[in-house]
């Protein structure tokens, strides 16, 4: 985990309804690709985490049902399974799986996106690196007062870019902005390597919800460190969004 703090980049969303107050509607899915894209070229990472999730396998093979970044291996029946057509690596599969036995018959391909078993149907356990989340499946973004102006500023740039019009706000201010505080964020934070950078882009885009919420999806507020939602979004997130 980075020496950073986390929230939930929803913060974001909620800062530039409460300061911007944007006339476009249903914007709100589409900031979350926008945030994750500042991320990426301001080049600011934090770690990976190493978690778990169980999921059902049917018809031989299972959808990955969340963003998994290193798969460090999959248990099925309470023993390991063995990968046919990639790399695991061994040190940090024993450590997680602990003294779990290998499957004496079953084993697992990847493709992208998608695991394959030899079994047609089961519950199997994935151990896995991947972006936290926060309890609604939205990012977690480094908890910064430079980075979090960077990215409101971004999102707003590119609301207007799209044609969007604001009462005070021109798409060359934002871009004076973003740009101001773009370079103030990549001095407070540490900077990402190539590798990381790429496994960054690789689990923003497979993170980004794909579900129905409602007007209290973004509960973040305006104020960074308080948790109440904020009751003057639920207006503006009023319709259904979707990815």
């Amino acid at each position: 985990m980075s020496k950073h703090h986390l929230i939930s980049s929803g913060f974001i969303i909620g800062k530039v309804h409460t300061d911007f107050k944007p006339t476009e509607k249903n914007w709100g899915a589409d900031a979350i690709g926008w945030i994750g894209e500042a991320l990426g070229i301001m080049n600011l990472w934090h770690s990976l985490e190493t978690t778990s999730c169980k999921a059902q396998v049917k018809n031989y093979r299972l959808k990955l049902p969340c963003p998994v970044e290193v798969l460090h291996g999959v248990l099925y029946e309470c023993k390991k399974l063995k990968l046919v057509n990639g790399h695991i690596t061994v040190t940090r599969m024993a450590q997680l799986l602990g003294k779990a036995a290998q499957h004496p018959i079953h084993t697992f391909q990847m493709n992208p996106n998608f695991l394959h078993f030899t079994f047609p149907e089961g519950e199997v356990e994935l151990f896995y690196d991947a972006l936290p989340t926060d309890e609604k499946g939205l990012p977690l973004i480094p908890k910064e007062h430079k980075v979090t102006q960077a990215l409101t500023w971004y999102v707003m740039r590119a609301l207007l870019m799209r044609g969007m019009k604001h009462p005070v706000i021109s798409f060359e201010m934002a871009d004076a902005k973003w740009e101001v505080y773009q370079v103030r964020a990549q001095n407070s934070m540490k900077q990402m390597s190539v590798a990381e950078r790429e496994a960054f882009s690789r689990n923003w885009i497979s993170i980004i919800p794909n579900i129905t919420r409602g007007e209290d999806f973004y509960a973040e507020t305006s104020d960074i460190d308080q948790d109440p939602p904020n009751n003057d979004i639920n207006d503006f997130l009023g319709t259904t969004i979707q990815n």
